[in-house]
């Protein structure tokens, strides 16, 4: 029983080492998983929903709202990217903000990134168009006229001579609003977006927040649901098969998968073997 009894007491230290192991491993050694990631339902849903969207239609741009910060970042990242190529492939125009400040750097690095990467340009295929204060306020006056709460985009260039705006004057010519956060500002689209305008709503959120949106789905009030990193390398499998089967390109949430799945593996383990070494010292008291 000695043996149990030291299992029950192991330094915190040492599974915090045996963690980064097996988590730092996977990353520098690009351990892909056995097989491909298979989309989760609520995960083809949000892809459905943006290759419906018609170029040249009525609704034919995406919303998308950075609504994250760099500590949920590891999560919603992969999902963002991998939407953002989803809508260059279609050449979706873009329209891109943020509800908190911090999301709005975060916006720009990946469009920037991802714009050169798709010979994308800024003003013609996509927009910035920043932060203002006050969710609320921002939401509902975007769902009468977008250039009276953004007359300008990020950079200070009046909106109507960007050509990326052409028809494009507010909720009614938005095919999706795409929020991704790490908090609840996902209620906001819903309660001030979608329930006044009958604007389509989707999210991107951490794990931890899935069973929040659940009611959501339930009740259509979202199209579909993005849930952590797996999500996002859900979603990135189903862009590359149809869109990027021939090139190369780097997929934030297909790489870092195998680490979140060890760790995992190696959290449950450690649970198993303390629930044993309980017992089984219990037992022998």
């Amino acid at each position: 029983m000695k043996f149990w009894e030291r299992l029950g007491k192991i330094d915190r230290r040492i599974i915090y080492i045996v963690l980064a192991v097996v988590v730092i491993i996977p990353l520098i050694l690009t351990v892909k998983l056995p097989g491909k990631v298979r989309a989760m339902p609520r995960t083809k849903d949000v892809f459905d929903h943006i290759e419906n969207i018609d170029p040249n239609g009525k609704r034919r741009s995406i919303l998308i709202s950075v609504d994250f910060d760099p500590q949920t970042e590891p999560e919603l990242k992969p999902q963002l990217e991998a939407v953002v190529r989803h809508a260059f492939a279609r050449n979706i125009p873009l329209l891109v903000m943020a509800l908190p400040i911090q999301g709005t750097d975060i916006g720009i690095e990946v469009f920037t990134r991802l714009a050169e990467e798709h010979n994308k340009e800024y003003g013609i295929d996509y927009v910035i168009l920043g932060w203002k204060p006050s969710p609320v306020a921002v939401i509902l006056g975007m769902g009468n006229f977008i250039e009276q709460v953004f007359p300008t985009d990020y950079w200070g260039t009046p909106l109507s001579e960007l050509p990326v705006m052409e028809g494009i004057r507010n909720y009614d010519d938005v095919g999706l609003v795409m929020d991704f956060t790490g908090s609840s500002f996902y209620v906001y689209w819903v309660y001030y977006a979608h329930t006044p305008y009958d604007v389509p709503v989707a999210t991107g959120v951490t794990s931890v927040s899935v069973a929040d949106i659940y009611p959501f789905l339930g009740s259509k009030q979202f199209i579909g649901m993005l849930a952590g990193m797996k999500a996002g390398a859900e979603y990135e499998r189903l862009v590359k098969d149809k869109y990027y089967q021939d090139q190369d390109i780097f997929l934030r949430g297909t790489q870092a998968l195998p680490a979140l799945s060890a760790s995992l593996l190696v959290i449950i383990l450690f649970v198993i073997l303390g629930n044993i070494s309980h017992f089984a010292t219990r037992r022998k008291s």
